[in-house]
């Protein structure tokens, strides 16, 4: 009996390795992967005499870079035997490759995934449907995406009773205004009025259909329009 286990585990374990190997022989990674890295759009091309190009579209400037590829038995690997060599891991089910760049994992697609949009406003948003306490969970500036805390500006707002409480942290540096909103065809207007006596800055705060905030910042504050996206706590 134990004779017959170890030949019928062997054979299994030799039937698994053999279809692993099949599957990474089999794999045609030749074509072009996409990711996306803070909402902007990179990919790399496989062609089949083992050269790749790399693009990468970061605030509509294009970086693109080139070398050598393989397929072994996990995926593939970029530049192998040099100082970039890069290891690509196939999941051959979900037909995806993932790799780490600059202790950063990112996993590549076929098809380039969507970039977020936010949902449609509410033009119908009463000034008390409004009122709570808010923290910022998404900041857009362009086509760049991430996280307040990693943007370095963080925004909250507490609005109630027709007042609205507004503090960021800009690299740590907590600043905090209290300010009468105005309210417009379902949007909540914030004028941010400057210390120096220039002409106040305007946000424009709506209220979104999934149940979001959204708060525009004008080009001047962030060198270019700024979305914050904001959750109730």
């Amino acid at each position: 009996m134990k004779k017959t286990l170890s030949v019928a585990l062997s054979l299994v374990l030799a039937l698994t390795l053999l279809g692993v190997a099949a599957l990474a022989e089999a794999a045609d990674f030749t074509g072009t992967w996409y990711t996306r890295i803070y909402g902007m759009e990179m990919s790399f091309s496989l062609n089949e005499g083992g050269l790749y190009t790399v693009s990468f579209d970061a605030m509509d400037e294009v970086e693109e870079s080139e070398g050598t590829w393989e397929a072994v038995s996990t995926g593939i690997v970029f530049d192998k035997g040099t100082a970039d060599e890069t290891v690509m891991t196939y999941d051959a089910q979900a037909d995806t490759l993932t790799g780490t760049f600059d202790g950063m994992e990112l996993v590549f697609t076929r098809e380039l995934t969507a970039a977020f949009e936010l949902a449609p406003a509410r033009s119908d948003a009463a000034p008390e449907d409004y009122n709570g306490q808010w923290a910022a969970t998404l900041f857009c500036l362009g086509e760049l995406q991430t996280t307040p805390q990693e943007s370095q500006f963080e925004l909250f707002m507490t609005v109630e009773g027709g007042l609205n409480c507004l503090t960021m942290l800009v690299a740590g540096e907590n600043i905090t205004l209290n300010i009468a909103p105005e309210f417009s065809d379902g949007a909540m207007i914030l004028n941010m009025d400057a210390a120096d006596g220039s002409a106040s800055s305007v946000v424009v705060c709506q209220l979104l259909e999934d149940g979001s905030m959204s708060a525009a910042f004008p080009a001047e504050l962030f060198g270019q329009e700024a979305v914050f996206v904001l959750e109730r706590n």
